[in-house]
């Protein structure tokens, strides 16, 4: 791989990681020559980060260099120097700029969830396991606390990315209890009309026949091209839902979650078959935003898992 591909590739891995960079320095070494930088600068552009381009190989002026970098807002830095020091004082720059933003956006994010009503220990939770590399989806998550009253906006969004939390309606299934409220939440892996617990992955979102068009039964309002996501179990106590065929776990709309329904029904939803079912109205913005890796944590509250195992 050559030096440019290099940075290149090293500019992706930074705005993946960290979402929120938007102003990356890139510290160069000049012995390294210049070809294909800008080649560099068009990535820069592609991924949305404002690119500063600084070359200098002497330990000496490095400390002048970076005197300007709080003043420019700059949150990231990508280096090609060779010297140890210098990419030893790169990591320490990168790690005080980047820090205190990314704790500052996360309090921002779990004081969001607080205020929404989220089970906040699940949420905590939830982001560790999130980190894990099976879930390559790491700029959003959700929790569905599928303990509070259907009534509430309980399926909690978690959004790296724009750095914000949205709550949705979202049922549970028949088996775990009345409509107001699950109240067994014991026998998941047996019982398929129960919503499993515990991290899910989402796959591939895709068109079923059966929820490609969803007509409210009390206003007839029609909602149309609707897409759903395949949930994947990723422990050993909810990986049964990958081995169900001809059946999916999936997130997908219905009729008896809609604002009709609500409004007919005292506030409260109707009931999945296992599923983990949204308003049509807001269906498929949340399986655009969560397919393809992200984390979906069901909880009962901020209890363990475990203790319904």
């Amino acid at each position: 791989m050559s030096g440019t591909d290099l940075e290149r590739r090293r500019l992706e891995v930074l705005k993946i990681a960290v979402p929120r960079h938007n102003k990356v320095m890139i510290l160069r070494d000049p012995s390294t020559g210049s070809m294909g930088l800008s080649e560099v600068k068009i990535g820069a552009r592609f991924l949305g980060l404002e690119l500063f381009v600084v070359e200098t190989s002497d330990d000496a002026k490095f400390a002048e260099t970076f005197a300007g970098v709080a003043a420019k807002g700059i949150n990231g830095v990508v280096t090609n120097t060779s010297g140890d020091v210098m990419r030893f004082l790169a990591t320490i720059l990168l790690a005080l700029i980047s820090f205190p933003t990314w704790a500052n956006e996360l309090d921002s994010l779990l004081q969001q969830a607080q205020v929404l009503g989220a089970p906040m220990a699940a949420v905590q939770r939830a982001i560790q396991i999130s980190r894990q590399p099976i879930f390559p989806k790491k700029d959003v998550l959700a929790v569905f606390d599928i303990s509070q009253p259907s009534a509430k906006k309980r399926f909690y969004v978690l959004d790296f990315k724009s750095a914000q939390v949205t709550a949705h309606y979202a049922a549970h299934g028949r088996d775990n209890g009345p409509n107001a409220r699950a109240i067994k939440f014991k026998g998941f892996q047996t019982d398929m009309d129960m919503v499993p617990l515990g991290p899910l992955k989402t796959a591939h979102s895709e068109v079923m026949d059966h929820y490609k068009t969803i007509v409210d039964r009390y206003d007839g309002t029609v909602y149309r091209n609707m897409i759903v996501v395949v949930l994947e179990g990723v422990t050993s106590y909810n990986s049964y839902i990958n081995h169900t065929p001809p059946f999916k776990w999936i997130i997908h709309p219905n009729w008896y979650t809609t604002a009709a329904f609500r409004a007919k029904n005292n506030g409260v939803l109707g009931r999945s078959n296992g599923c983990i079912t949204v308003d049509p109205v807001e269906n498929n913005r949340l399986v655009t935003r969560l397919r393809d890796g992200a984390l979906v944590y069901v909880t009962v509250g901020d209890a363990p898992i475990e203790q319904y195992l």
